[in-house]
This record gives C-alpha cells, sequence and structure tokens, in this order.
C-alpha cells in the first residue's frame, strides 16, 4: 500500500490544560478534534523518513537553536531542504522590546516587527508548503514538523484571543503554595519569570514568596489565551492538508514538549495525540 505522509504537529511548553484532557474553560476547538479522532496519550515518550525516500521539511521550533541541534537545525542530516525560521523571531529578543515583559497580548500589529508574529509566519509557510506540494505531480510522500513558540513564554499574541477568557472565569490553582514537605532541589524558583521586568516589579521575596493572586490570574489568562492564539494557527495548517487533498493519506502527530511550571506544578508529563487518516494508529 502507498506510504503514508506525516505532518508532526510541536507547541512550546503546551501543557495538557486542553478540552481533549478535561479541562472545560480552555478553548482550544482545532486540538481537541484533532485529540477526537486520535490515538490520545495521557503520557509520551518516543527517529527516520529522510533515508526512506521521504521529502522532509521543518518550519518554527521543532529543534531548540544552539548547540542542542548542532548549531544545524539537524539540516541535512534529517531534512531534506533547510528549516524555515520566521524573520521575526530574531526582533523580539533583547532589551528594550517585548521579550522582557511575561504578559505582552499585542493590541497593534502595525508596531510589532514586520508587522506580524513568528508563529503566524510559520502557519504561513507550512499552508504554503502544503498548496505547493498538491500541486505537485509526484506521489513522493512528505514528513513536515511545523513547530509554535506559543505558549511559551514571553505570552505574546494578538489581544483579541484575551476576550476568550475574562478574568472571572480563569480558576485559581488547588495548590499553589510550597508544600511543606518537598525537597528544596525539587522546587522551581522561577528563574525565567522573574527576569521579566513586569514580574520583577512585584518584589517577589526569593526563593518560596508566593506570586500575588490578581498577578496569577493575570499570567493564567494570558497562557489560554496564548495557547488559543496557537491553536488557530494549528487550525490553519490542517485545513490547508484538508483542502490540498493529504487528510487520507497523512499520519498527524502532536505535542508540546514538556509545558512550563507555573503556579501549580514542577512534575513532568508529556500529552500527545496521534490521529492515523492513512489507517489505523495504534500506541
Amino acid at each position: 500500500s502507498p506510504r503514508p505522509n506525516v505532518l508532526f504537529l510541536v507547541v512550546d511548553d503546551l501543557r495538557p490544560l486542553l478540552g481533549a484532557y478535561g479541562e472545560k474553560y480552555m478553548v482550544t476547538p482545532n486540538i481537541d478534534n484533532l485529540a477526537s479522532r486520535s490515538v490520545r496519550f495521557e503520557r509520551a515518550y518516543i527517529q527516520h523518513f529522510k533515508d526512506n525516500g521521504y521529502v522532509t521539511q521543518s518550519a518554527g521550533k521543532i529543534f531548540h537553536p544552539g548547540p542542542a541541534s548542532g548549531n544545524t537545525f539537524d539540516y541535512p542530516y534529517s531534512w531534506s531542504n533547510p528549516a524555515y525560521y520566521a524573520p521575526s523571531t530574531d526582533d523580539m529578543y533583547g532589551k528594550g522590546n517585548l521579550h522582557v515583559i511575561a504578559v505582552c497580548p499585542v493590541y497593534n500589529m502595525t508596531l510589532v516587527p514586520h508587522g506580524t508574529l513568528p508563529d503566524i509566519q510559520v502557519a504561513d509557510f507550512a499552508v504554503e508548503w502544503l498548496r505547493n506540494k498538491s500541486r505537485q505531480s509526484d506521489d513522493q510522500p512528505f514528513f513536515l514538523a511545523v513547530g509554535f513558540h506559543k505558549p511559551h513564554l514571553p505570552w505574546r499574541y494578538p489581544a483579541e484571543f484575551l476576550k476568550l477568557y475574562p478574568i472571572s472565569t480563569i480558576p485559581l490553582a488547588k495548590d499553589n503554595v510550597f508544600p511543606q514537605w518537598l525537597p528544596a532541589v525539587a522546587w522551581n524558583p522561577w528563574h525565567n519569570l522573574r527576569q521579566r521586568e513586569d514580574v520583577a516589579a512585584l518584589n517577589i521575596s526569593w526563593p518560596y514568596g508566593p506570586v500575588p493572586e490578581d498577578f496569577q490570574l493575570k499570567m493564567k489568562q494570558s497562557y489560554s489565551a496564548a495557547a488559543s492564539y496557537t491553536d488557530s494557527q494549528l487550525g490553519r495548517v490542517l485545513q490547508a492538508l484538508d483542502e490540498g487533498g493529504f487528510a487520507n493519506t497523512t499520519i498527524i502527530s502532536f505535542h508540546g514538549d514538556h509545558a512550563p511550571c507555573q503556579d501549580d506544578s514542577s512534575g513532568v508529563r508529556q500529552p500527545a495525540t496521534v490521529a492515523g487518516g492513512a489507517g489505523e494508529v495504534g500506541g
């Protein structure tokens, strides 16, 4: 039988706070719909396509930049073509811009570099790649890996997604204080979060000081909005897959990397789903 295509979707810092995992207040319809027709993993810890005739392409955050990927994004070892890197990504980092703020919804897209955001550019690339592939007459299968940065810090996303999460609907964490018997080595004192200017302004005591409840809610609101923003971009890629005629010949693998510690957890859990449009997928 023909070899299936593979669409590999990665979301940086996405926790299993999703409707598909029972979190009713989250608005992630595209991810939830994908999960409803997938094998859904509670804990997934899992390499081979280019060497076996697939055209392979990555876009966005699939490999961590720098030494973690040998400073190559693993090209040409795993990929037929160089990775797509969103041009607006580099402009978002460094002193004096949005990167130094944890909570930074974008109210006017014309004011940010390139007039857009990295995950929008990544989705744009993936959509156009799938359209171009659908116009080709060859039957070479593909492995397309698409990585989204949000909801990783900083929480930078189009402000329209805040409307989905009024502060009054955001639940506080049930366990949001340092557990009495927790070993100090297991505690995350929020190094990354404390470096953000809006968090530093709170003057939270080191290392166990609690985050004020109003800012806890603000962070959870922005995390949720950023997750819904990514869901919308993922939806665009899935729609392009359908419109290109690939839905029934493509295995879709979706997962988050590790999820951030917010105000309630320092553990490890790996959510994932696999949809087998090309046949049944077990796991």
